[in-house]
């Protein structure tokens, strides 16, 4: 029988903090530019070409005037959804979640995750399926080059 779990997540915490209060790295516009591109979307950049009668976006070529300039945000359900999907479609989910494991090992020394079914799971589960964490550690994963593995 499982010992009676007390989670040590504060659920008044912002979404920016970690589970013991310490600031998450905010994503910056590289981060978020690299994640909207690993999702096969555009990071629209404005193209001023004085032949043309409009402007165009430099990197798909679209009509200015016709893009709805709203980049995502990587802080909601949505963003933490698409990203597990690319990853799955990818083959890339088993490299990312050996990565997040060993984050959240690094940020819980007192209560490590272990592969043994135990309780600590469930602290994992909650402390990644945050949508900030999530998309940040997507970005950190991809920074340190891990994204080659399957």
């Amino acid at each position: 029988m499982l010992p009676k779990h007390q989670p040590h997540r504060c659920p008044d915490l912002p979404a920016d903090l970690g589970e013991k209060g310490e600031a998450m790295n905010p994503l910056t516009d590289d981060d978020r530019k690299m994640l909207t591109e690993f999702l096969g979307e555009c990071w629209h950049k404005k193209l001023h070409d004085a032949k043309c009668m409009y402007d165009s976006c430099e990197n798909c070529g679209n009509p200015w005037h016709k893009i709805n300039i709203k980049f995502r945000t990587f802080t909601v359900w949505q963003d933490l959804g698409d990203l597990k999907e690319k990853l799955v479609e990818k083959g890339m989910w088993l490299a990312f979640m050996c990565f997040a494991a060993r984050q959240y090992n690094k940020d819980h020394q007192d209560r490590p995750l272990s592969l043994d079914g135990s309780y600590v799971v469930v602290d994992f589960n909650l402390w990644l399926l945050s949508p900030a964490r999530f998309c940040q550690l997507v970005a950190d994963w991809w920074k340190e080059g891990h994204h080659g593995q399957k």
